[in-house]
């Protein structure tokens, strides 16, 4: 007859057993311990990325407000402000054109916002 794959490995006459699991306390024990101990050292240094990420992750936000922020007065500045816009934008020197748009932002932050 074919042996039914669905019936017990006692029932279709097969005598072999598996040895006896036996649980220690302090081996258990033991075992608890050093994945305690590995869990925390895992989770100290999570924490520190963790914090390094969200320090990076501000940066980024500031420099994106700061940008969102010039280019806001630059816009308000071609309207309201024609003749600032115009040295700001005509000039070819980094220096120059960092002076001016210090110059503009003044103007946006007590003018308008």
């Amino acid at each position: 007859m074919f042996e039914d794959s669905k019936t017990p490995a006692v029932a279709r006459g097969n005598t072999t057993t598996l040895p006896e699991i036996t649980v220690d306390p302090e081996k258990m024990a033991a075992a608890a311990e050093t994945l305690r101990k590995a869990w925390a050292g895992i989770m100290a240094s999570f924490e520190v990325a963790a914090e390094a990420f969200g320090k990076w992750i501000r940066s980024v936000a500031a420099e994106v407000e700061a940008q969102h922020e010039m280019e806001t007065a630059l816009r308000w500045a071609r309207c309201c402000n024609r003749p600032l816009y115009n040295r700001y934008t005509h000039t070819k020197k980094k220096r120059t054109r960092k002076k001016y748009a210090k110059r503009i932002l003044e103007w946006y932050r007590t003018e308008v916002a």
